[in-house]
């Protein structure tokens, strides 16, 4: 089976705990025994953001020790420096969120194409990924409902409509009679540009990255 890692740690014996998304959907716990302690097998191609296929023996253990492993994927060099690590740990963020048992398929079809198109050390592609990936992840969690129209009456949105977490797209004229919480929307245009056309120039500026990915983070806390 293939599966991205998305969190490594080591546990006793000098082996690795790999938490990943598989194929079908769903988190698979592999364990690498006493790999880290081996003077013929190397743990540093085991890292976050990979691909790999796993050969398995048949059973569906909460943590499984696969047969054999290889590596399909890596979206960067393994010398990348820190900050380029950095970036894409970040993109693997929501992933901490899913709980066991869940199995939504689309999502890993989607970190699989993100971490195909990625290049390190191109900061707008980077923004446009990242967010995409975000937003996707809210779509495919049944947490994100995008509508052109307003939640509320209905009308046709215009460019100052907002999206509300919780709620929807809401227009201006709904938006003053309503009471929410502020620092759960987002502009609209983003939502909508990200999900059918991911403008090439990203769609925030620098200075909004940050805020709006940590505002997805916490909704998700929240939500599941």
């Amino acid at each position: 089976m293939r599966a991205v890692i998305y969190e490594r740690r080591e546990i006793e014996n000098g082996s690795l705990l790999l938490k990943t998304l598989g194929e079908s959907g769903k988190i698979k716990n592999f364990k690498i025994p006493g790999i880290l302690k081996s003077k013929t097998r190397n743990s540093y191609f085991l890292a976050p953001a990979t691909l790999w296929e796993f050969t398995l023996a048949g059973n569906d253990r909460e943590v499984v020790t696969p047969k054999e492993y290889s590596l399909v994927h890596a979206p960067y060099d393994f010398n990348t420096g820190y900050r380029e690590l950095t970036r894409i740990r970040e993109l693997l963020n929501p992933l901490a969120g899913l709980k066991p048992g869940l199995e939504i398929a689309p999502l890993f079809d989607d970190i699989v194409q993100t971490l195909y198109d990625w290049h390190c050390g191109d900061e707008v592609l980077e923004n446009v990924l990242i967010n995409r990936f975000y937003l996707g992840f809210l779509r495919h969690m049944g947490l994100l409902h995008y509508l052109p129209e307003c939640v509320h009456c209905g009308a046709v949105l215009g460019e100052t409509a907002q999206y509300h977490l919780f709620s929807g797209s809401i227009c201006t004229t709904c938006l003053r009679r309503q009471i929410y919480r502020e620092n759960e929307f987002l502009p609209n245009r983003w939502i909508r540009d990200c999900l059918e056309n991911p403008p090439a120039n990203g769609i925030f500026s620098r200075e909004q990255e940050s805020a709006f990915r940590q505002k997805i983070l916490n909704f998700l806390k929240i939500s599941t």
